[in-house]
């Protein structure tokens, strides 16, 4: 090793090896093809009625805005534009848009700002930019990081596997892709998601939501139905406003921390506190609003079937249906 403890081979060298096996990973922060752009630091804010828009400089020194907007005491919302823009794109996900006024109180001192209310304290630490959430003075989750010394040591790994929010910029096509990257904790899982025919417990996979045709398939992660929306274990969940494409690594990459990464130029998204399950879903399901209550008859036996003759199920089949109803029937299902 040198005296800067940087490997004998270089850094270029130690940086091209691990990007080559982030390639075959299609790894968020892959810098081998990438152009990474994430915030470095805080410059200033302001406070405007329920929002807070944070002016920031990235690691390329770039300028870019961020906004927190407090919906409730449990729930905040934060945009993020690649182009630098304050955007409130409205989607058709999300039907309320006008929240009540929440009291809250923003505070700062040399190292960091803090926005609290009465469910939630929001800390942005000024340099290196970094989200921490708390909940009656305990820690829930944390933005991921990069390794933070004056040069980056490439012998170092850690600090190669994730970054907070962010852009990169495809170094071939240009294609621009938003970030952001929480830390996972040594008894977290995740849930949600939406339909998906993998395990439940999300920890450890990577999860693209994009609706594909399935192909009959129950044993991939395609899916008809992907749902941008996800609950921790420590009491809190995550709905990204975007029916863009995302990509979710829970843990698939790095055991320290998760991404979503959308395929857009724009990060929008609600954090929601719960601690409970059931209040993240009631909190959850006053953005995007409630389904109504099925029909009694949408609770019974469903049934269907792709094949046909001489397949002794076939749909068209009368007196096989016919048979499976009266089954059905004798057995007490609550087939209708």
């Amino acid at each position: 090793m040198s005296e800067d403890h940087h490997s004998v081979w270089g850094m270029e060298k130690e940086y091209e090896f691990l990007d080559y096996y982030q390639d075959d990973c299609d790894h968020t922060f892959n810098r081998r093809t990438k152009i990474l752009h994430y915030l470095n630091r805080v410059v200033s804010y302001q406070v405007v009625n329920n929002k807070i828009i944070f002016q920031c400089l990235t690691n390329q020194n770039e300028e870019l805005k961020v906004l927190i907007e407090i919906c409730s005491p449990y729930v905040f919302r934060l945009i993020m534009s690649a182009r630098n823009e304050m955007i409130d794109r409205k989607t058709i996900m999300v039907i309320k848009q006008d929240w009540a006024k929440t009291r809250f109180n923003v505070s700062e001192d040399d190292n960091s700002v803090k926005i609290e209310t009465k469910g939630l304290t929001i800390e942005i630490s000024k340099a290196p930019w970094r989200i921490f959430v708390k909940n009656n003075g305990k820690e829930i989750t944390k933005e991921g990081m990069v390794y933070w010394p004056s040069t980056e040591c490439a012998s170092y790994w850690p600090h190669r596997e994730t970054c907070p929010l962010g852009f990169s910029v495809n170094k071939t096509s240009g294609e621009i892709r938003v970030f952001e990257s929480f830390s996972i904790y040594p008894d977290e899982h995740f849930f949600g998601l939406g339909e998906k025919f993998t395990t439940l417990d999300k920890r450890g996979r990577e999860v693209v939501s994009w609706n594909v045709d399935t192909g009959a398939s129950t044993t991939t992660d395609r899916a008809y139905k992907n749902i941008p929306f996800f609950i921790s274990t420590r009491g809190y969940g995550i709905f990204i406003n975007s029916s863009f494409k995302i990509k979710y690594q829970m843990g698939s990459y790095s055991e320290a921390a998760y991404s979503f990464e959308l395929y857009d130029n724009l990060m929008d998204y609600y954090f929601i506190l719960g601690p409970e399950f059931d209040k993240i879903i009631e909190r959850y399901t006053d953005i995007t609003g409630r389904s109504p209550v099925p029909p009694l008859w949408s609770f019974g036996t469903w049934m269907s079937h792709l094949t046909k003759e001489p397949d002794p199920h076939a749909s068209d089949n009368a007196k096989s249906i016919e048979a499976f109803a009266k089954k059905y029937e004798r057995r007490k299902y609550p087939a209708m």
